[in-house]
Order: C-alpha cells, then structure tokens, then sequence
C-alpha cells in the first residue's frame, strides 16, 4: 500500500503479551489482523495503520525489573483526525495507574 505515511514512536512498560491483550480493544474500529509475533495491521477504508513491535528489553528501576518494548506506529493514508483518535484511544487503552 502506497501512500501519505506518518510515523510515532513509543518505548512502552509492557511485553508483548500485554499488547496483544488490549490489542482487540484498541483496534475496535478497524478490519485488523495479527501477521506475526511483532506486527498488528488495520485497515480503515482506503487507510491503514500498523503497528511493529521491537523485541522485548528489560529495564531495572532500583528493585525492579519491568518489562519494555519499543514500538513504532505507522500510519498511511489516514488524516491528522483519524491519527489523532487513533492516539487518543491507543493512550487512554494503555494507561496505566497512578499519580
């Protein structure tokens, strides 16, 4: 697929594991699919966004060790609205707890 691409970048506290979880509430809007282990695809009309997973790192904070995994988010041929619910909804699905 061809297109007008924009691309975010995230470093996330989760494995891979956690993101397929919410995976189907985050996609809720799309025609999406799994291919492979570290790439979700979605299609929204004559858009698409995907999704590709780094492999897993840890990361020790004092006592802990919490999972991290890098992602990037790409999207083509979806407007500055469309990526915009699009984040809106992928942060309010992975926000966590606290402050």
């Amino acid at each position: 697929m061809s297109g007008e691409r924009h691309y975010v970048k995230k470093t996330m506290g989760l494995d891979h594991a956690d993101f397929w979880r919410v995976a189907p509430a985050l996609m809720a809007d799309y025609d999406w699919h799994k291919l492979g282990p570290d790439r979700l695809v979605g299609d929204l009309g004559d858009g698409r966004v995907e999704v590709h997973l780094a492999p897993e790192t840890r990361r020790r904070i004092a006592m802990f060790d919490l999972p991290n995994t890098e992602l990037t988010i790409e999207f083509i041929n979806l407007d500055q609205s469309q990526r915009q619910a699009f984040m809106e909804n992928f942060d309010r699905r992975f926000r966590r707890g606290g402050g």
